[in-house]
């Protein structure tokens, strides 16, 4: 179907298209939290929020072209953990809000693509698109992580484990403790 189109469900059965977001980019993540919904677009760097997954309202997001590089953020990677709704995209560029209105450019000290963010444990868990895990207690200050593991895509916490897929690929690989910096 077409990337850029949201659908939602009550019964995980029946499926209805929301046509309320427009983008020409696709959806990369999908977050909720504090009884909102967060969709992260690619391509403009645009974030849409809803209460109710059928109306959804853009919003302002801080990501946009990167200075100097005349490069588009593409947000790939949404969370929500600790009050805070977490943005990430291109470059390392971490964006905050606690309201999904208002956010706050922070930066990762990673230089590259963040393909994917998850909260769990008291810690933001960023995955890269150079196979480096970042942590972050704050979502200020951010951690290289080696899990020993390449081509890290999106990633999970379930059943006690970190579970993270590669991409190009189906496979998964599970870790059950991320610690020491790289």
């Amino acid at each position: 179907g077409d990337p850029s189109i949201l659908v939602s469900s009550t019964d995980a059965i029946n499926w209805t298209a929301r046509t309320s977001i427009s983008t020409t980019g696709r959806i990369y993540d999908v977050v909720f939290g504090n009884n909102r919904y967060i969709a992260g677009s690619g391509l403009q760097g645009f974030l849409f929020s809803s209460t109710d997954t059928i109306t959804w309202e853009l919003r302002t997001s801080g990501f946009g072209d990167i200075p100097s590089s005349g490069e588009n953020t593409i947000i790939s990677g949404l969370t929500f953990g600790n009050g805070l709704y977490v943005a990430s995209g291109t470059r390392g560029v971490i964006n905050v809000s606690t309201d999904s209105i208002n956010w706050t450019l922070r930066t990762s000290g990673y230089n590259d693509r963040i393909f994917d963010l998850f909260y769990f444990n008291n810690q933001y868990i960023a995955t890269t698109v150079h196979n480096e895990i970042l942590t972050s207690t704050d979502s200020i200050n951010w951690t290289p992580r080696d899990v020993g593991l390449k081509n890290i895509y999106k990633s999970a916490y379930f059943g006690g484990k970190y579970i993270f897929n590669e991409i190009y690929s189906s496979n998964l690989v599970t870790v059950e403790e991320i610690s020491g910096g790289s």
